[in-house]
């Protein structure tokens, strides 16, 4: 339709999913109750170091060259902005829930 943007739509839905394995192994492990493993924290400290890092290290650097470049449409641009958008809500929340499970329970076994 557009003739434009394909490539950056597809990385972006690439940047969405990467993490995805990540968390439905997350459900895997709950669901045989191997969650509170060591298993199940390598799994959040994957989970949460990834999606930052694909979400706002790689994604960032995408979400820029969209935006300065000339040759996509602006409806690409502001789909892009705000997927981006919506990471950065996601990972407000993912940041609560890791620095209350471990950064928090931490601070308590050494008091």
């Amino acid at each position: 339709m557009l003739r434009t943007g394909g490539s950056e739509v597809t990385a972006v839905c690439f940047g969405a999913e990467i993490t995805n394995p990540v968390l439905q192994f997350r459900w895997f492990l709950r669901e045989h109750n191997q969650y509170h493993t060591i298993v199940g924290v390598i799994n959040d400290y994957l989970f949460v170091f990834s999606f930052a890092f694909w979400r706002f290290g790689i994604g960032s650097y995408f979400l820029y060259q969209s935006m300065i470049t000339d040759k996509i449409d602006w409806v690409v641009r502001f789909g892009g902005l705000s997927l981006y958008l919506i990471s950065v809500v996601f990972m407000y929340s993912i940041g609560k829930f890791f620095v209350r499970k471990y950064i928090l329970k931490m601070k308590k076994k050494k008091e």
